[in-house]
């Protein structure tokens, strides 16, 4: 199907808070609380792994999602090996390191995006990496959730 295979190295077992699971959000909010802790020894970057079956899921994403950009540069896996169409819709580009800009542009046959950008070999803009991931979370709906499920962080 053309998709990158990526294994993380953190997770919360966040998927064990479904209704009725066994995790709790404080045990997910604990293992944040660990891994931003260990920060400071740390010698590479992490791909942590969350998930978007429950709306209790995607909120202990979103909840920590911050925590973590304060302790390490985030962005999406799709960024770190920089590849602006990652998913199987093709209307959907997501910043990269290389340039291209965050945005939804709904003629699936076009490269340009619903802000008049161009993806792919575009300059981003001065604001590109966490912002643009930020932009992109708003912009790209499920899409969007699915790169916070596996983000990658680096140390600031």
């Amino acid at each position: 199907m053309g998709y990158t295979s990526v294994i993380w190295d953190l997770d919360t077992d966040d998927w064990m808070m479904a209704p009725g699971g066994k995790r709790t959000m404080a045990q997910v909010d604990q293992a944040f609380d660990q891994w931003i802790a260990a920060a400071p020894k740390d010698t590479t970057g992490h791909i942590c792994l969350e998930h978007e079956l429950y709306q209790n899921t995607v909120d202990a994403a979103i909840a920590n999602l911050p925590r973590l950009q304060q302790t390490w540069k985030t962005m999406p896996v799709s960024a770190c090996v920089n590849d602006p169409h990652p998913y199987r819709e093709r209307n959907i580009t997501l910043a990269t390191m290389n340039g291209a800009v965050a945005g939804v542009n709904n003629n699936a046959n076009s490269t340009t995006g619903n802000n008049g950008t161009t993806g792919g070999n575009s300059t981003a803009p001065p604001t590109a990496g966490k912002q643009n991931a930020a932009t992109t979370l708003a912009t790209a709906g499920l899409s969007a959730l699915l790169a916070i499920a596996a983000m990658a962080v680096g140390q600031l």
